[in-house]
């Protein structure tokens, strides 16, 4: 299937994002990643995808940071946000959601997880 929506990854490891484009093209994302936060949300206003997929351990305000000032932007106040951490820090899925992604994936993570996670943060973002 041809890509036909975008989702900007922020990750700094870039085999994860070869990795989630791999998975999310068959789905008909088209993926584009960004290495650090502040170009991450600098990415998102200008290209304007459907989905942003936000890893926690990310330099400078860090992926939590990221996500709070999505929420306090216009271009990221109703973007669905799947949140991803590799962390074994206890609570970490909680602070991401208490942060204002709709959604969170363990990594290492299963595909259906990581397209179930789209779904529902893309769910979350329709209802009223």
């Amino acid at each position: 299937m041809p890509p036909t929506k975008l989702a900007i990854y922020v990750e700094a490891d870039p085999s994860h994002v070869a990795l989630a484009r791999a998975i999310l093209e068959r789905e008909g994302f088209a993926i584009e990643g960004s290495d650090d936060p502040e170009r991450g949300l600098a990415a998102i206003r200008s290209r304007r995808p459907e989905v942003a997929l936000v890893d926690l351990d990310l330099p400078g305000v860090g992926g939590l940071g990221l996500i709070r000032a999505l929420r306090a932007s216009r271009e990221g106040a109703d973007l669905p946000i799947v949140a991803l951490s590799a962390s074994t820090r206890r609570g970490e899925g909680r602070q991401a959601l208490a942060a204002g992604a709709d959604a969170f994936v363990a990594k290492p993570y299963a595909i259906d997880a990581l397209c179930q996670a789209l779904a529902t943060a893309a769910e979350a973002r329709r209802a009223p």
